[in-house]
C-alpha cells in the first residue's frame, strides 16, 4: 500500500505549519507576568505585581502554600492591565501563586520560598 507522505504535499505542510504557529502564539498571546521576591520572611506580606493582564478584568489570585492547600482571592485588574497584591505568608516553605482569568485559565504564575 502506498501512503503519501506529508512533506510531498506542500499545501498540507503549510497548513500544518500555520496551525502550529497559531497554537504557539495563542499560548503566549496574553504575555502576562507575575513577579515578586524569590525569598520572603515567614509570617510576612509578600508584594507581587502582575502585568499585561486583560484590562479591567476579573481575575483570581490562587495561593498554594507548603501544606498544599490553595486559597483563592478575587480581584479586578487595572485599566492598564496590572495588579498589585500582598500575599500573607503564614508558614515556612514553598509557595506558588497563580493569576487566573474568569474561566479559571492560568494567565501568569510565580513561586517563592518563605523562610
Amino acid at each position: 500500500m502506498n501512503h503519501p507522505t506529508l512533506w510531498k504535499h506542500p499545501v498540507a505542510c503549510i497548513a500544518l505549519a500555520a496551525a502550529s504557529a497559531l497554537a504557539v502564539s495563542a499560548a503566549w498571546a496574553s504575555g502576562a507576568s507575575l513577579s515578586g521576591p524569590s525569598i520572603a520572611a515567614a509570617s510576612s506580606l509578600v508584594p507581587l505585581t502582575a502585568k499585561s493582564l486583560p484590562a479591567s478584568s476579573a481575575v483570581t489570585v490562587a495561593v498554594a502554600g507548603p501544606s498544599g492547600r490553595e486559597a483563592h482571592y478575587s480581584h479586578v485588574s487595572s485599566a492598564e492591565g496590572s495588579l498589585a497584591v500582598n500575599v500573607k505568608v503564614s508558614e515556612s516553605g514553598n509557595y506558588k501563586v497563580r493569576v487566573l482569568d474568569s474561566a479559571g485559565r492560568e494567565l501568569a504564575s510565580t513561586m517563592f520560598i518563605a523562610q
